[in-house]
């Protein structure tokens, strides 16, 4: 789940991994929801390696100086903290459950198509060259995926309608609907009353106070619109700043189902799989996982900025 999160992007990793996590437990008669919040603790957590892991990180790279490469350098530390809180705590937190089989995963699972990995491939390692070459990583994103789209067409594998509904429309007007938010309590002064609680030293303790105060936004408004209201606050303090800001706004929506859109769709599909768990349970676990995770990551980003 960790890598998968890394390489195609939070949502999509929990909307491609949840209901085969839920499947491959059924299968073996695991029975455990250690094996059901672990896949979102994981994605949400181990979405602090690469710029494309998480929106929220493409917020932060496309407004920061810091090249495809540093980013991913600086952050390979805390991913790897936060990942190793989750494995040592959420099954020592976790109370056993029934968990079932989507239906539409009770057969066997499909293998594994070559052309969409090579182009992921690919695209992965045109981002990692982007820097070097100055080109804008977005547009190598947006190519990989008008190749994909023109290839699935070409070879009747998709229609126009199914390529389009792949687009997740109603999922893009919920984000629009998410900056909205930021913008209204941005001119209601928020934005200015954060820069003015911002650290401005470059210590571990700053950096802690930056990543827990994103975390606990993140809860109240969610990690996109918390991203985009403590931007422009936190930008000044420099690159260890914003990235402990990420750190808060990736490991912290662990603590409540609001804190970021990944949790409310992995929610979605632990409800069809027959296995959802309630928000008691999930605040329960995240109130033990989230300061740990966070005081981990950070520390660890505070180590690398120094190396």
């Amino acid at each position: 789940m960790a890598a998968a999160t890394a390489v195609i992007n939070l949502d999509a990793a929990v909307l491609v991994m949840t209901p085969v996590v839920l499947a491959v437990a059924a299968r073996r008669g695991f029975g455990h929801d250690t094996f059901s919040i672990s896949t979102i603790h994981l994605a949400n957590s181990a979405s602090l390696l690469m710029p494309v892991s998480n929106l929220t990180n493409l917020m932060v790279f496309h407004e920061s100086n810091l090249a495809f490469g540093r980013f991913t350098a600086l952050m390979a530390l805390p991913w790897l903290g936060a990942i190793l809180v989750e494995w040592l705590l959420v099954p020592r937190l976790s109370h056993g459950t029934e968990v079932k089989a989507p239906p539409e995963l009770a057969g066997e699972a499909p293998g594994v198509r070559t052309w969409p990995a090579v182009l992921l491939v690919l695209t992965l390692a045109g981002l990692m060259a982007s820097g070097p070459l100055g080109i804008e990583p977005l547009a190598i994103v947006w190519g990989s995926a008008l190749v994909f789209a023109v290839s699935e067409l070409a070879r009747g594998r998709a229609g126009t309608f199914e390529l389009l509904r792949a687009t997740r429309p109603l999922f893009l007007i919920g984000l629009l609907a998410l900056g909205g938010l930021a913008w209204l309590l941005g001119n209601l002064g928020l934005t200015g009353l954060l820069a003015d609680l911002v650290p401005s030293g470059h210590g571990l303790a700053s950096l802690l106070a930056v990543a827990a105060g994103a975390a606990l936004l993140s809860n109240l408004v969610n990690n996109i619109p918390a991203t985009l209201l403590l931007l422009p606050a936190v930008a000044p303090a420099g690159e260890g700043a914003l990235l402990a800001m990420l750190i808060g706004v990736g490991v912290g929506p662990n603590l409540a189902y609001p804190g970021s859109i990944a949790n409310l769709l992995w929610r979605r599909e632990m409800i069809r799989g027959g296995a959802a768990i309630s928000w008691p349970e999930f605040t329960r676990i995240g109130l033990v996982t989230v300061p740990a995770g966070i005081l981990a990551a950070t520390t660890l980003l505070w180590v690398a900025l120094r190396i």
